[in-house]
This record gives structure tokens, sequence and C-alpha cells, in this order.
């Protein structure tokens, strides 16, 4: 049986069993699903369950975004905490979770999860609802920079949407600038800029943290990595895996966790180039 309701602060409980272990904090957990602004097409996040004898073995949650890629605007189904209780076969659950969850009426549903996961997620999509679709890797990678770059602090407000190219995700505003401040794990918020490179790093007490990066290109983020070492001795940065060979020649990586981005394209949506596309930290989930 499956039920759909709304997400709830119990939730966090739930999947901190199904995936045996914390999930970044219960503040983190209600920033991502209790603060999260709405736009004006706001469609309201839902808890898709599994259950039986009116016991909750698997969850998903279905959220919905408009989402920009330089030009072009994307209505986003974003299936995402999927988590199925140890005691059941997860792949039927799972398969059956994701059914219930997508949103055909979307342009695009997009799932974020390790590599052990992605390629079953990818098999559902193609089997039941689109042949489309791609897999973006990436690696968040703890790192020691050993140079410094130039920057000038800014106020988020006077930075225009449009200098954050190949950034998929949400339009940067004032409303999103806000949601990121309140994020639970950063002391602080800073957006700079240098030239025509803008930054945005969340700082918190293990890192600072490259939070959104105006392009993807080598000069971008060795600038970026630049200005975040002045912030804080360890950075974290998101990169896709092609990146990490010129990175391990030029600095000191301490650790990196693979992050995929599957997407699966329900109209006739051009395919990423998967070298510069970016998604920024708000946009993960």
């Amino acid at each position: 049986m499956h039920v759909r309701r709304r997400i709830q602060e119990s939730d966090y409980e739930l999947l901190t069993r199904f995936y045996g272990r914390d999930l970044g904090g219960r503040s983190y957990f209600n920033w991502k699903n209790f603060l999260d602004p709405r736009d004006s097409q706001y469609v309201e996040a839902q808890a898709i369950c599994f259950e039986e004898n009116a016991e909750c073995l698997g969850i998903a949650y279905s959220r919905h975004y408009r989402f920009r890629l330089n030009d072009c605007a994307f209505r986003v189904n974003l299936i995402g905490d999927l988590g199925v209780d140890p005691r059941c076969r997860t792949g039927p659950v799972a398969l059956d979770l994701i059914r219930h969850a997508i949103d055909t009426d979307a342009d695009l549903i997009v799932c974020f999860s390790d590599n052990k996961k992605i390629s079953p997620y990818q098999k559902i999509l193609v089997r039941h609802f689109t042949s489309r679709t791609q897999v973006i890797r990436y690696a968040e990678v703890f790192c020691r920079p050993d140079r410094v770059a130039p920057y000038t602090e800014i106020d988020a407000d006077t930075i225009p949407d449009r200098v954050w190219r190949n950034q998929f995700g949400r339009e940067r505003n004032r409303q999103t600038n806000d949601y990121l401040k309140c994020h639970p794990l950063y002391r602080a918020v800073h957006y700079l800029h240098h030239e025509d490179k803008y930054l945005a790093l969340g700082i918190s007490e293990d890192c600072a943290d490259v939070v959104d990066l105006s392009d993807t290109s080598e000069s971008h983020i060795r600038w970026s990595l630049g200005v975040a070492s002045q912030f804080s001795e360890t950075c974290r940065i998101l990169l896709h895996e092609s990146r990490l060979p010129a990175l391990f020649r030029t600095t000191s990586v301490l650790n990196g966790k693979p992050l995929c981005m599957l997407i699966g394209y329900l109209n006739e949506v051009p395919v990423f180039d998967e070298r510069r596309v970016w998604i920024g930290r708000v946009d993960r989930r």
C-alpha cells in the first residue's frame, strides 16, 4: 500500500533508521525540508510511503522546482531521500516508490545518489519512463590549496543571476540568498568576485565550502580555491570527475566523496554537456 502525505519531522528518525547512519543532523533536515522557499508556481513536496500493516517500510520524497541552465528553464521533479527498511528487499520497494513519486508532467526527473545506487535508479527510468537518461558523475572534494587569489567581497543582492553560467538550479535571487544564509552548518556566507568571476562561500567549523561558482572553467575553479583558502585551511568543492586529475596534480587532496546526478529527459530537452554543468549546494537534495 502506498500513501502520499506531507513531509513530517518524524521522517528524520525513519530515514536515519533506513540508512543506518546520520543524515547531516536534524537541523539540516529541517532546513532542507521546512525552510525551502516557495516560488509562485509552488507545488508542495510530498512523501511517498510504502506501508504494510500500518508500518512505513519505505519512503521517498518528490519535490518540484523551476531550475534554469543559462538561458533555458525547466520544470524539475526531484526525487530524493529514498530509504527502505533493512527487513525488505530494496529493489522492488525502491521501484514502487520511484514509480509513484515521479511526475510525468515535468521536463526533467533528477535524482542524486552514490555510484552503487544510481545504476538501478537509471534502469527504472529507462524501463518505465524515458530512454533518454544521463548520469553525471561528480566528487565532493576536501582539499588544502597552497595558493591565494584576489577577491572583493560584495553584497549578494548586487549579483545578477546571469553571472552563474553553466549552473543548473533555481534562480539566484534574494529569496535564495536568504535561504542559504539560514543553512545550519554555516556560521557565515560570503559573496566574492574578481573581474568576471563570482563565488559564494559557506564557512563552517570544518571548511570553506564552494556553494556557488560563476563558471566551471579551470580558471574559475583555481580562482575559487585560491579565495576559499583565505577563509579556511580546508576547502570543499564539487567537481566533475574529469576535473580531478588536474586537481590532484596541483593541490593537496584530503578525500573525495562520489556524487552522481541522474537526469531523465521527459521532453525534447537537449542533453547537458556533463563536463560543464555544475549544481550549487542549495539545489543538491
